[in-house]
């Protein structure tokens, strides 16, 4: 089907959750709003995935919704249903391309309904896109949009980090004696248990950090991770750092602060490339290539091992690969000052 530019004046982009994944769209909106300037963009976000999208400049309207149970799931995705059709969107572009998305594109409305050909939902797009996957997952969110004649360019994510969340990490590391000393931010936690890295590794790997270097290890994670950062605090020789428990607009604050940060393959992983901090990530079965920050100006490093085995959380590297990989990164970030 062929577009016509001027039937498009209001426009919903779909992708609406986790917090990794609709960040990683961000770097595509520039270049619909550039298309389509005298559109509406409008975002369709779960909460609470929503605070991502805080202060995008190009968006123009949050549609945000509730990820309910049982009946109140039942209800609310009906209203969601019809506040979709009665909005009377031109085009959807349909990132997710799941049963839960689909549905909402179909029952919208719109006469333009774009998404990927691999979906097994395809039949509910009147425009195909082909997925090639193969990169950094941000970037293969251009692959969706070429049917629109959007080309893959230099792109940059975007999150806006408040001026109060900036203050309260100054005030918080001032309150414990750091001004200027050089720190190394460690989030060892995740949501899945197959993406966690040995807690006795990461303690391992801290306690080389504060005894071998002049860097200071600050232990982060969500509230869900609280659990992992005590696991490694209790096997670590050296005391850490421990934040307090802070959201996730202040941990990427203290990221700006960071020379490093290390980590499994989690959402922070991605909020390092839009601090431009670079990061050392340890992947198990998760493809490094499609969930690894990369620019040509940052260093993004990872470990990964051919060793790997399902639930061997060691991922198959050894605590002495990980002391050389770190003790490499910083010798190479430290010539580069």
């Amino acid at each position: 089907m062929k577009i016509n530019d001027k039937q498009i004046k209001k426009i919903l982009y779909i992708h609406y959750k986790p917090f990794g994944d609709v960040l990683c769209n961000t770097g595509v909106l520039p270049f619909i709003k550039e298309r389509f300037p005298k559109a509406k963009l409008d975002y369709l976000v779960q909460d609470p995935y929503h605070q991502i999208l805080y202060q995008n400049k190009n968006i123009d309207e949050l549609v945000i919704f509730k990820d309910e149970k049982r009946t109140a799931y039942i209800w609310n995705r009906l209203k969601l249903f019809k506040d979709i059709y009665c909005r009377k969107y031109d085009l959807i572009i349909d990132q997710m391309c799941g049963t839960g998305s689909a549905q909402i594109v179909l029952l919208s409305g719109a006469k333009y309904r774009l998404g990927y050909k691999e979906s097994r939902l395809s039949w509910v797009y009147n425009l195909l896109a082909t997925y090639n996957g193969s990169r950094y997952t941000a970037a293969t969110k251009f692959d969706l949009l070429k049917p629109l004649g959007i080309n893959e360019k230099p792109f940059c994510m975007q999150y806006y980090i408040k001026p109060e969340s900036i203050a309260f990490i100054g005030k918080w590391l001032n309150s414990i004696g750091i001004n200027n000393e050089k720190l190394i931010c460690v989030a060892p936690g995740s949501k899945a248990n197959h993406k966690k890295w040995k807690a006795e590794y990461f303690a391992k790997l801290c306690d080389f950090i504060v005894s071998k270097t002049q860097y200071k290890v600050v232990l982060l994670g969500a509230d869900y991770e609280w659990e992992d950062i005590q696991v490694v605090k209790k096997f670590m020789e050296h005391k850490p750092i421990v934040t307090p428990k802070i959201n996730l607009n202040k941990a990427v604050a203290l990221l700006q602060k960071a020379t490093l940060l290390i980590c499994n393959d989690v959402a922070l992983n991605h909020f390092s490339a839009v601090t431009k901090t670079p990061s050392l990530a340890f992947f198990g079965r998760t493809d490094p290539v499609t969930w690894s920050p990369t620019t040509d100006s940052h260093h993004y490093y990872l470990c990964r091992s051919n060793l790997y085995q399902d639930g061997d959380n060691s991922f198959g590297i050894s605590i002495q690969e990980a002391i050389c990989k770190v003790g490499e990164i910083i010798k190479k970030l430290e010539e580069e000052c």
